[in-house]
Formats: C-alpha cells, structure tokens, sequence
C-alpha cells in the first residue's frame, strides 16, 4: 500500500487535513449535542411520541403534542459560530433535516399573531429555550430540563425570538403536471413565496405610517406607496413574471429589515426537489425541445439565488438544506457568496442529525422496550456516518421511533421502500462484484471528491439505467454507489489519502443490517425477474 503511494489515515490524523482551515467548529462529541427532555407534568392525552415528525413544520406543535424531546438546540450555536452566512446542509431522508428547521424558526422567529407584533416575551418559543417551558394551545408543558442553548445568555439575548424569519418548503403538496414543465416550477414558486408574503403582511402597518407621515418628504411617501403595492402583488399572487419573482426574495428582506431593524434568517427546505426535478423530468422525456426550458428554469433559479443572497446586508443567516446538493456549483457562485457547504461526506453538523447509540437506548428504556429488542434494534439500524473524521456512527430517527411504537422490529424489510431507480441501479450487471462484497460486510472504494449531484450525474444515471451506454467506465460504479449514499443505504467506512496524486479517497459499506435486507431482497427480485425472462 505504502509503496503505491497509497496510505490509509487514522481518523484522528486526517482531521488535520479537513479542518486545517474550516470555519466552523469541529464536530462536538454526541454527549455533548443532545440530550433528552421529558415531560414533568401530566402527558396530553393525545400525546404521542414523535422526535423527528414536524407536523406540518410546526415546532410549536411538536413540542406541544410530543411526550419526548431529543434535544438538539445545540445546532444554534454551531451556525451562529459559523462565518459564513449561507449554510447548505444534506444527509439522507428522514435524519430531522425539516424538524431542526423548524426548531431554527421557533428560536429567531419575532412573534406575531393575528397581525399584531408581541413583544419576543411572548413567544412560546422564549419560554421553551429560555426556560424549558412552553405554554400551548392545549396547556402549559415544563420539560425536565431546559434546552442546552439555555446556556448561552449572549446568544439567547442577543437572537432568542428576535428576528424576522422566512421559510420555505419547496416541495409542492400536490404536484400537477403541466403541458409545459416550466410552468410547474413556476407555480410552486409563485405559491411558496407568495405565501411568505401573506404570512408577513401585517408590515401593512409600516407602510400606512410611512404614507400618513406628515414630516416624510413627499419622495419618500411616493415610494412607500409603490413598494406597498407591489408587496401586495407579491402576496396576492397576481400573475407573476420570471423577473417579479427572481427579486421578491431580496425584497421581502429589505421590507422585513426596516420593519423590525433586525436583519433576517431565512430558511429553505426541499431545494433540492426543484433542481432534481429540472434535471430528470426533461431527461426521461428525451425531448432535445426541452432543453431550453431546462435551461431557462436553471437560469431563472440561479438569478433568484443571486438576487437574494449576493450583498444581502439585510440577511443574518441562510440555512439551505436537502437529501442532496444538486447542481450547487452551477446554481451558486461560490467564490462571490459566502457559503459553507456541509454535505453528506463532510458534514460538520452531523451529530445534530439522526440518534445516536447512547440516545437511541435510553429513547428505547423510557419506552419499556424489553432489554432484547433493544440490543437487536441497535444491532439492525446502527452504522449511518456522515463526517470522515467521526468515529460515532448514528440510527435513522424514524427506525428508533417505530421501535418505541411497536416494542418490536420487523423480521424482514419489503423492497417497496426502494424507489424504482435505486432497484434498477442496484441491479445493474457492472455493480453485481460490489455489491456482492457489500453484502459480505466489506468495504469498497469510491473514487469521490464530494457527494453532490450535477446534471451530467443524471443524464449519465439515466444512461445507465436504459442500457445506452455500452461499456460502464470505473467511475461509473462510484456514480450509483452515490445515489445509494444520498438515499442512506451505503454510508462511509473510512478514508485515506493518495500521497502521489495529492487525492483523499474514502471507502463505503452498507449502513447496517436492514437496509442489507433491502438490497438482498431487490438482488433476489431481480434474479426471479431475470430468471422468467429466461
């Protein structure tokens, strides 16, 4: 190995190389992130456990109906320790990517209701990071003990419930598809963003004072007029132009601005589903007439990024977070904005995502879970990793969730959670020698410099999957071994580095006993499928 030029690296050493010049701190030991808070007063009889299920994105909600809470407040402190004020953010499905965006908006939110501004006091969200308390709709909550964020004074006086907030959830709630796919994506734009608007329509107020103000320069009233009636164009949704909407964002966070003046968090969920969705939508209809649409859509949504975020004095943070991080090289200008890029490999926050082993018992026992099935559930759903230089290994929130319900595990896992493609790549001729070593418990390497998806990466999935291209290149096993990364089937089992070609490698394994399950069962499917077409 050595006299190839090649070494493997302790974890311990190559967390120099990663984070010789990172900006953010590194990743803190998991007794350190989380914790688990307990109701102390009565459960609500409709009370149920739900750690990671977001209702609806209401944090508020959450807390209010759930019995237990996985603490991960934390995660506050690590982005306001960040320099960079754009974050993007992936890990697999179902890790708490929309439950800790939800805790975000519940901590910086400025509370408003029924129009009128409250003082930050008022806020349920004060009383719950402040206090470990939360007064509902349904009753007053006092949780054991108070979020770990409670700890920081400076932070909660300086943030705590006091700044404007935009959210945004860019998957669509019901999906039509249009004649024209350009018109998709335009409508769920239109419909999230004008739905900001009508959430902060009650800086009404700031308009009517500025116009009814007597000592303001007649200028000043003219454009205050102007800006009002296109704020209410934006809230209205009124036939809305590429142009209109490509600068809304910016402009909503210029009104919020000198309304509060507090600078603005926003706070975006899903991007990824709209670029995913340029990409494949117009590569599976194989149309050449929709590439310009294709096109078209990218440059409108990266002028909409560039818009919003370049020389934003008026921003405080950005989080921006997604399965994958989809064509971001071509979407942000990464030398011009400052962004952190936290992805799948690399990802500097990964103990605020997913449940650790230590968590995940003690989650089990306050349950009654038997002794037995707790061992065994560790045993079947341990091993996600997110950060090369981590040597703690996660659950899937929602696996240690469906044990505390059932007080059992299933005794096998069906295919249908695997999606038509990941069965297809997973059973694709060149790919049978690596998954065969994965599925003996190996390892395997993949020749990655980051986990993001580019639009070559999907027209060459495609490619692969329809049997156009003849003859797999090597890299073209590292492509799927990929996708099954971002979809939390594979998952890192060490690094190294290539001392000749200057180059980290890393090395996979299937993330732990069901989603071996999974894999088997489409291998097997798909040998009874071949078989019959014998």
């Amino acid at each position: 190995m050595i006299g190839h030029g090649r070494i493997e690296i302790a974890l311990s050493v190559i967390a120099a190389i990663f984070h010789c010049n990172c900006d953010v701190l590194s990743p803190l030991k998991p007794s350190e992130t989380s914790i688990i808070l307990t109701k102390t007063n009565k459960p609500h009889e409709n009370s149920n456990f739900g750690c990671f299920t977001s209702y609806d994105n209401n944090f508020e909600e959450f807390l209010a109906e759930t019995e237990y809470v996985v603490d991960k407040s934390l995660f506050i402190k690590e982005i306001l320790s960040c320099q960079k004020n754009i974050l993007l953010i992936s890990t697999p499905p179902a890790f708490g990517k929309t439950t800790n965006l939800g805790m975000l908006q519940l901590f910086f939110e400025h509370p408003v209701k029924d129009d009128i501004v409250l003082k930050r006091e008022q806020s349920p969200g004060y009383g719950y990071f402040k206090y470990g308390r939360l007064k509902a709709d349904n009753g007053q909550h006092q949780f054991s003990e108070k979020p770990l964020i409670s700890r920081y004074d400076e932070i909660l006086n300086e943030h705590l419930c006091n700044h404007p907030v935009i959210y945004l959830d860019f998957k669509p709630s019901d999906v039509i598809w249009y004649p024209e796919e350009i018109k998709l994506i335009e409508r769920i734009l239109c419909e999230k963003i004008s739905r900001e608007f009508k959430r902060h329509f009650y800086v009404r107020k700031y308009f009517i004072e500025l116009i009814g103000n007597s000592k303001i320069d007649m200028d000043v009233k003219q454009q205050a007029k102007t800006d009002w009636q296109k704020f209410e164009l934006y809230a209205l949704n009124r036939q809305l132009s590429w142009p209109d909407l490509s600068t809304s964002l910016r402009f909503l966070c210029q009104v919020l601005y000198r309304f509060f003046n507090r600078k603005v968090v926003i706070l975006i969920d899903e991007m990824d589903f709209l670029v995913n969705h340029v990409q494949e939508r117009w590569i599976y209809k194989d149309e050449p007439c929709l590439k310009d649409q294709q096109n078209q859509v990218m440059g409108f949504l990266k002028d909409l990024i560039n818009s919003t975020f370049h020389e934003n004095d008026f921003l405080l943070k950005t989080i921006i977070m997604g399965n994958t991080l989809s064509c971001i090289d071509e979407l942000f200008s990464l030398d011009e904005l400052s962004i952190h890029v936290s992805d799948g490999i690399e990802n500097d926050f990964a103990e605020f995502f997913g449940f650790t082993e230590s968590i995940s018992k003690k989650l089990l026992q306050i349950s009654k879970v038997p002794d037995k099935v707790t061992a065994e559930a560790i045993e079947c759903y341990n091993g996600y990793k997110f950060h090369s230089i981590s040597n703690h290994s996660l659950l899937c929130p929602l696996d240690v969730i469906s044990v505390m319900q059932k007080k059992s595990i299933p005794s096998t896992w069906v295919t249908k959670y695997l999606d038509d493609d990941l069965n297809q790549l997973i059973e694709l001729e060149f790919m049978k020698s690596s998954m065969e070593v994965l599925m003996d418990g190996k390892s395997t390497e993949v020749a990655w410099s980051n986990v993001k998806f580019n639009r070559y990466d999907f027209i060459r999935i495609f490619n692969l999957i329809n049997e156009r291209i003849a003859r797999p290149s090597c890299n073209d096993t590292s492509l799927v071994l990929k996708r099954l990364y971002a979809e939390g089937y594979v998952t890192l089992a060490g690094v190294g580095y290539d001392i000749e070609q200057n180059k980290t490698y890393y090395r996979v394994k299937v993330a732990n006993r069901k989603m071996a399950s999974l894999i088997e069962n489409a291998l097997v499917l798909y040998e009874e499928h071949f078989l019959k077409g014998k």
